[in-house]
């Protein structure tokens, strides 16, 4: 029910953001803008689902912690970066949009590296082993 309450909330900010940018383009961009906010933080809320989902599969596989955090950070760079992007191509900025994405995709991967390491030590071993 939430994801419809949140629909119309995206629907009812569009047709305003629509109707304000034909008088002044920046209120427009406002409403978009908040909307996109509140939907955001309404979002990170519903975390705790997720959080307590992934603390129980790596209780259960005996995961190491720290890819825990790994996992979180990822998710969190990508919801950010995927948040800043839009904002920026509904603002008529798509080159700068494109940039955020490019820098959230390298930054992923750059966090992602210590697991690529970790894996690729595994199969040499056990390849040696």
């Amino acid at each position: 029910m939430d994801f419809v309450k949140l629909s119309v909330i995206a629907i009812i900010a569009a047709l305003l953001a629509l109707n304000f940018k034909s008088i002044k383009g920046e209120y427009g961009i406002f409403i978009s803008i908040g909307a996109c906010t509140l939907i955001f933080l309404y979002g990170i809320s519903k975390l705790s689902i997720v959080v307590d989902s992934l603390k129980y599969v790596a209780e259960f596989i005996n995961m190491d912690n720290s890819y825990i955090a790994l996992i979180f950070k990822i998710i969190g760079i990508t919801y950010i970066s995927e948040f800043a992007t839009d904002i920026s191509k509904d603002c008529g900025y798509g080159t700068l949009g494109n940039q955020i994405q490019i820098f959230g995709k390298l930054t992923t991967l750059a966090i992602s590296m210590p697991v690529l390491t970790s894996i690729v030590k595994s199969i040499v071993e056990i390849m040696a082993g």
